[in-house]
């Protein structure tokens, strides 16, 4: 035992008098919990626990060098005094030389208060994280107030003007808005991580519960209102679920081509659907669907029809409106866009229309008259089928990924993060509890929190502000909206609609020239005109997971031949260098032979597959550059290994470079380092090219040793020494007697007499052995390589 880890890492051991081990002594009573051991220095921990054995007791086990057991016992209490642990340690009956009196034992367990003042504190901690409000609430100072008032009454005169104008596109009564302003706003409030997001209904959202309500055929408005409330439960869930299942970087899955295109198809389809109120337009029959064609036959079949008096009110808001974003454009920093034009056109029209007593000229009014707070009971399995649960995940994926959209800006300027998945249960929890209190499903709005964002909003207290007023609203004001006309609600709806179309990022999507974006944009936005908007939604979501999953299963590596690396994509010198950039997985290793076979055959990976078979030479060796690949699963694995055996079967050289001590388990297990063979596996590039080299060297020196003489030529042959240097013959004493006499013409080597290849070491790789024409050996004979050597000669002396 290390006596340097006795006395602060164990207690006092228990011993006699005479320092033996006592033999009778048993352990201590434990009165307090044990927790931990502190120990006071530093120690190996690998060798220590390789030395003791702890048992569920506190028993510590040793054994020294003489294989003799010594037990003693970890007693140190956590929170406990130094007196508490003496007497434990030597027991409550310790008379103080060590040895312990028998005595009761004593069970003892955790302190029931202390505990739960543990969970409590652990609580608080953890409360924030589930509960955002518990953050930022107790933090609000009062000089934020004024900023948060600002951006409450400014985005709630822009909010109640454009919730009022939505019953044009979902289909249903104007208060089904404004409860859906009230409860799952105030849930937001408390559960939501975004304190600048203004939650509330959207207009990209209603557009497609409008379609949904439509393509269902419900006539009746009961019907439709229950219709509406399972889609807000069935929304509330799914986000629920993938919220638990902390499934939040699902607003990934629809790329930008996708988002815009499906923005711009639900823009043209709520602009037809407003010019129908806007010109006073005969209603659609329930007959007809939803999509572009059909809106944009029944616009031009009706347009003989168009109400004049209707149309004088609903062209003017639409250029009042039109003018007001246009200034807003002008003037950026004049406050325009803060004026809420939405309001001053909805008083204004309901203020003229009641005195003019426009509805008894043919004007289309409001005609509401229910106020107070109404509770529902959706009723989910009425309508529960295929229809209802994709109608609610195209819902939920649209708003989801606009409030992600609107979280981005609220995140870029402001030092707090947003959670996705806890975003995902605030959704949840807010749409499933508004589908109880007449609310249809509701999400983040980007234009108004751009808009909160902009005049300085600092907490979600402006949007209990905001409920504040959409409480006053359907308490008090809804009676005076009575008169207010259909033209100016499909007016404001003709407003959103052109600002969801977004013709700056179209450009810049075809200048940039991005064939698979343009597919992307092109292809959601005619399928959600002509077909459907979920339907279109979820064709271009389906269609960005097909390019993901193509883009994956392609091998993300760099081919570089040669040593030098100077030609990239193609081979030289017979070296293959293949450079894989990203970790290795069964998607994109699928085709790393395809890729390699392509290359060596064609000599290049940009070559046209049509294009013939390149001359260059075959590859002699590979090497494996997986340095960047942190990772690798099973089937690369398995692929790599039957690469590896395909190109030792055609005696290619194969090496790996890898990083130091990763894979190690995975290779082992594979039975991947036996094959390769562990000289082959290299941490360094440079290591292994420089293998390589060596091993072609010996290659070349082989190959000249095996390759048969020439032909002859004239009345002499050259043989280089190379060609039999290795080359032993039985008679070697006359053989090496009449080598070494030609050789000392040229060299004058000095070599061992007893070494029969002695003689051959000191003869350059120019020298040459001149046969007469007479000896050299004929086609049928195969006694051996050269006639002197199957019959010995006398050198001849040379001339003078």
């Amino acid at each position: 035992m290390d006596p340097s880890l006795d006395e602060p890492l164990l207690p006092r051991r228990r011993e006699g008098q005479d320092g033996a081990p006592s033999s009778g002594a048993r352990r201590g009573t434990v009165t307090q919990p044990r927790r931990r051991v502190f120990i006071q220095r530093s120690v190996d921990f690998s060798s220590l626990l390789a030395r003791f054995q702890f048992s569920g007791s506190g028993n510590i086990t040793t054994e020294t060098n003489d294989g003799v057991e010594q037990n003693y016992t970890a007693d140190i209490l956590a929170d406990a005094p130094p007196s508490e642990q003496s007497a434990t340690r030597h027991g409550s009956d310790d008379p103080g030389n060590g040895d312990v009196l028998p005595g009761p034992d004593v069970q003892s367990g955790p302190d029931p208060e202390k505990a739960w003042q543990q969970n409590l504190k652990l609580a608080q901690r953890r409360a924030p994280y589930y509960l955002p409000f518990l953050r930022w609430m107790p933090r609000y100072k009062s000089y934020q107030l004024p900023s948060d008032l600002l951006a409450a009454f400014t985005v709630g005169f822009l909010l109640i003007p454009k919730v009022l104008s939505l019953y044009h596109l979902t289909e249903l009564p104007p208060t089904t808005a404004l409860y859906a302003s009230f409860v799952p706003v105030l849930i937001y409030v408390f559960m939501g991580t975004g304190r600048q997001l203004s939650f509330g209904p959207a207009t990209l959202v209603a557009n497609i519960i409008g379609h949904a309500v439509s393509s269902n055929h419900l006539t009746s408005s009961v019907e439709r209102l229950e219709y509406a409330y399972a889609l807000a439960m069935i929304c509330g869930l799914i986000s629920l679920i993938l919220g638990l299942l902390r499934l939040g970087f699902l607003d990934n899955v629809v790329s930008r081509a996708v988002l815009e295109g499906f923005m711009v198809a639900s823009g043209l389809l709520i602009v037809l659907d407003a010019l129908t109120s806007i010109l006073g337009l005969p209603e659609r029959s329930s007959n007809y669907s939803a999509n572009a064609y059909h809106k944009l036959e029944h616009l031009i079949s009706n347009i003989n029809h168009t109400h004049g008096y209707t149309a004088a009110f609903g062209v003017t808001n639409v250029i009042i409106l039109s003018l007001s974003r246009f200034f807003a454009w002008m003037f950026p920093n004049s406050g325009i866009k803060y004026l809420p034009f939405g309001l001053l056109a909805i008083v204004g029209s309901t203020l003229i229309s009641y005195y003019t007593h426009a509805s008894e000229h043919g004007v289309s009014i409001l005609r509401v008259q229910e106020t107070g707070f109404v509770a529902h009971h959706p009723r989910i399995k009425h309508f529960f089928n295929d229809a209802l649960v994709l109608d609610g995940f195209a819902i939920f994926l649209v708003g989801f990924v606009e409030t992600s959209a609107a979280a981005k800006i609220c995140t870029s300027a402001h030092s707090y993060a947003i959670s996705p998945n806890r975003e995902l249960v605030a959704i949840g929890v807010a749409n499933v509890a508004g589908s109880f209190f007449g609310a249809f499903p509701t999400f983040s709005s980007l234009p108004r929190t751009k808009l909160a964002y902009s005049i300085g909003a600092q907490s979600q207290v402006y949007n209990v502000i905001i409920v504040g007023l959409v409480c006053v609203t359907l308490a008090e004001l809804v009676p005076y909206l009575y008169h207010l006309p259909g033209a100016t609600t499909g007016a404001v709806a003709f407003h959103s609609g052109t600002g969801l179309i977004h013709f700056k990022q179209l450009r810049y999507i075809f200048r940039m020239r991005a064939l698979r974006e343009g597919v992307l944009l092109v292809a959601t936005m005619l399928l959600s005109l002509f077909v459907g908007l979920t339907a279109g939604l979820l064709t271009g979501v389906a269609l960005s997971l097909l390019f993901i999953v193509k883009h994956s299963t392609l091998p993300r590596l760099s081919i570089t031949g040669g040593l030098n690396g100077d030609d990239p994509d193609t081979i030289s010198d017979g070296l293959l260098h293949v450079k894989f950039d990203e970790s290795l997985h069964f998607a994109n290793t699928a085709q790393l032979g395809d890729v390699l076979r392509r290359v060596e055959h064609l000599g290049g990976l940009k070559i046209h597959p049509s294009m013939e078979p390149s001359l260059k030479p075959a590859i002699s060796s590979v090497i494996f550059d997986m340095r960047s690949s942190l990772s690798i699963d099973v089937s690369a694995i398995q692929i790599i290994e039957e690469l590896i055996c395909t190109y030792q079967a055609r005696e290619v050289l194969v090496c790996v470079v890898r990083p130091e001590y990763v894979h190690e388990r995975e290779f082992q297990r594979s039975g991947l380092i036996d094959i390769v063979r562990s000289e082959r596996l290299f941490t360094r590039l440079e290591d292994a090219i420089a293998y390589i080299d060596d091993h072609q060297a010996k290659l070349e020196t082989l190959t000249q040793v095996k390759q048969p003489l020439p032909a002859a030529s004239g009345s002499v042959k050259e043989s280089t020494v190379d060609s039999f240097s290795n080359f032993t013959h039985p008679e070697t004493a006359s053989t090496d007697a009449h080598l070494a006499a030609v050789a000392a013409t040229e060299t004058q080597p000095q070599h061992d007499d007893h070494d029969p290849h002695a003689v051959f070491q000191g003869i350059p790789h120019s020298s040459s052995i001149i046969i007469p024409q007479e000896q050299q050996q004929q086609p049928g004979n195969q006694p051996s390589l050269l006639p002197e050597l199957a019959q010995p000669q006398q050198p001849q002396q040379p001339q003078q």
